[in-house]
């Protein structure tokens, strides 16, 4: 039975979507219907947009013989669906498919966790937290059940194909990945596969797993980490860097969130760590941008952590984190506050980090080719640079700065069209914006909490925020003790 539901298409281009006619689709369990075929449209999609940032499954060539067979109808389904979150793409008038989950009904193979990785990413940025948690915990339990963490997996469930053995360990890897950066999304440490045991080997270059049957020896992630005492260098994927800098990420986490004077050796060692890996990236990976051009999303994933990880790790320390602008932004909320003797430091390390983010922007060929949790990078960036355009300190750097929020709410608005936490964050992120670039002539800085609040009040309404959507502005906390000399400054200049 063939698994396409028409010819196979060629790739489109997002602007011909619009001309194109969607009908209304709905996601079931795959228990509750009979085997359904890839949407050759949907498919191609997929695979032109979410697909190179999170490639763990087989490529489009070989999709349909990984996919034949019943054990399969769920992931047929998600591909499907997350498709269709792309085609349908900035066109009100186009309409994508619904599904009715029910986590239960999904059966204890590969295949459902593969589904379920790509639903709890697309339920995360279409703003719906709590469920992608519940997605994504089931994946947990389902890869653990069926030993999916453990060597040997990928080769015995790959049926002899190369490709489909590297799909399994990338599907793997995509989990651990995806664990560690909802817990940086969320703002938790409690990271479900933090002390799992794994031998699961490193993936392969992306060039060889698009293009390739024959795949060179898969290496260790014990031998990753030795590389920097080997005799003789070896090449490791971007996919396993990938895996690095999330595995920094996921010491900085804790430490970022709750403060404690104990903390303090862990944060040395948790910026040793991510400064080696950058340190240590091979000069070929030091750019996301390959020879001819194109783009790397692994490896532009790999810096857009790197930069998201020192953010987390010097901003609480910085005096970006004590001047308390930003209350919380969707997916990016604020961390501790930290007391640190080299708040200049922690300052300079946190503006370096969101001007690398907002360099990575401007990226050809389109920012729906990027990974969605980039909504959530841009976010970091926006709160940096409109917190240190407050600040006297920088005031040099006004311009810029002006300019980097700008792009950035350009961003957030071309990224809102797929993904409605972008939405979300756009209107937080214009509010707060609006109010340090272009105050208000007849918003007063109140000494009493009444009319505080009445003036932040204010503010969200016409910025059109729900009360569910909110907190990201406190304008209490703009003045710092009786010392406000850095707003009259400002407001003096405009």
């Amino acid at each position: 039975m063939e698994l396409w539901a028409d010819a196979e298409m060629p790739d489109p281009h997002f602007e011909d979507l619009a001309v194109m006619s969607f009908e209304p689709q709905v996601y079931k369990s795959s228990s509750l219907e009979e085997r359904p075929s890839i949407d050759p449209l949907y498919a191609s999609v997929f695979y032109s947009s979410i697909w190179p940032s999170h490639p763990f499954l087989p490529s489009r060539r070989d999709i349909e013989d990984y996919l034949r067979g019943s054990e399969g109808t769920s992931l047929i389904h998600a591909i499907n669906y997350v498709g269709s979150l792309y085609a349908c793409a900035g066109n009100n008038q186009l309409q994508t498919m619904t599904f009715r989950q029910k986590l239960h009904e999904y059966p204890q193979n590969g295949f459902a966790v593969q589904s379920l990785i790509l639903l709890a990413i697309s339920l995360h940025m279409s703003n719906n937290p709590t469920q992608a948690q519940a997605f994504l915990h089931t994946a947990i339990d389902i890869a653990l059940a069926i030993g999916l963490h453990r060597h040997g997996f990928d080769t015995s469930h790959g049926k002899g194909s190369h490709a489909m053995a590297e799909s399994w360990r990338r599907t793997w890897w995509e989990l651990y990945i995806l664990d560690i950066m909802f817990a940086g999304l969320n703002q938790t440490s409690n990271m479900w596969l933090k002390g799992v045991e794994s031998d699961v080997l490193l993936p392969c270059e992306e060039a060889i797993y698009h293009n390739s049957d024959a795949h060179p020896r898969a290496r260790t992630l014990a031998e990753f980490d030795r590389r920097f005492f080997a005799e003789e260098e070896i090449e490791y994927s971007s996919f396993s860097y990938r895996i690095a800098a999330a595995r920094a990420l996921s010491g900085i986490i804790p430490i970022s969130i709750t403060p404690s004077l104990q903390a303090l050796p862990s944060h040395t060692e948790a910026e040793l760590v991510l400064e080696n890996l950058v340190l240590h990236l091979p000069k070929h990976m030091q750019s996301f941008v390959n020879r001819d051009g194109s783009i790397n999303e692994i490896l532009f994933q790999t810096h857009m952590m790197i930069h998201a990880s020192n953010i987390y790790l010097h901003r609480p320390r910085s005096i970006l984190a004590a001047s308390g602008l930003i209350h919380q932004i969707t997916c990016a909320q604020n961390a501790a506050t930290w007391h640190s003797e080299s708040v200049l430091y922690h300052t300079k390390k946190t503006v370096d980090a969101a001007d690398g983010i907002c360099q990575m922007i401007s990226a050809p060929p389109s920012l729906y080719s990027r990974t969605p949790f980039f909504v959530c990078a841009v976010a970091l960036q926006a709160i940096v640079h409109i917190s240190a355009y407050g600040l006297a300190e920088w005031s040099q750097k006004r311009s810029l700065m002006q300019q980097q929020i700008q792009m950035s709410i350009g961003a957030l608005k071309k990224l809102s069209e797929i993904w409605e936490t972008a939405s979300i964050v756009l209107r937080q992120v214009k509010s707060v914006a609006r109010m340090v670039l272009d105050p208000p002539r007849n918003v007063r800085f109140p000494d009493d909490r009444r009319d505080t609040a009445s003036a932040q009040h204010s503010l969200e309404e016409e910025a059109g925020i729900e009360e569910k959507e909110t907190v990201s502005v406190n304008l209490g906390d703009l003045v710092q003790g009786d010392d406000i000399s850095w707003f009259d400054d400002f407001l003096g200049q405009n």
